[in-house]
């Protein structure tokens, strides 16, 4: 068609797309809104104004995410990260480790998984055990410069 201009899609809009096709219920946009919604519900081993006040601190934006009630109705939050077009920093690995403290304060999980730039090669980060490795290597690294 004459005018018509077509986009060419990007390596990381086809791996969200791939990750989207085996589970439609993967989101790329809404996470504030759905963080807020769940936040707002009873039963948080903390106060809603706590969690809204961590919630503030967190400064992260993944690829995508699907949040979900599990049968015990805890919520569980997934990240999905496409490693090749964004990697994830030091810095926004610990948003995640943040991310992954609000989760437990309102009994929650929060799986992080990573992929390659053709939404393939999954690999899931134990957000718990990296934020234990950086807070040893960072202390071995502040007594080695003292």
């Amino acid at each position: 068609m004459a005018g018509t201009q077509t986009q060419t899609p990007t390596m990381h809009n086809v791996a969200v797309m791939a990750l989207q096709r085996d589970d439609p219920a993967i989101q790329t946009t809404g996470l504030a809104a759905a963080m807020q919604k769940l936040m707002r519900e009873p039963g948080h081993r903390t106060d809603c104004d706590e969690l809204k006040a961590m919630w503030n601190g967190i400064r992260i934006h993944p690829d995508a995410f699907k949040l979900e009630k599990l049968e015990n109705d805890f919520p569980q939050l997934s990240i999905y990260e496409i490693e090749d077009t964004s990697p994830i920093t030091v810095h926004k690995m610990l948003g995640i480790c943040e991310l992954w403290w609000l989760m437990d304060a309102m009994y929650g999980d929060l799986r992080v998984f990573v992929f390659d730039r053709y939404g393939q090669n999954r690999r899931e980060i134990d957000v718990r055990e990296w934020e234990s490795i950086y807070w040893r290597a960072l202390e071995e690294s502040v007594s080695a410069t003292s």
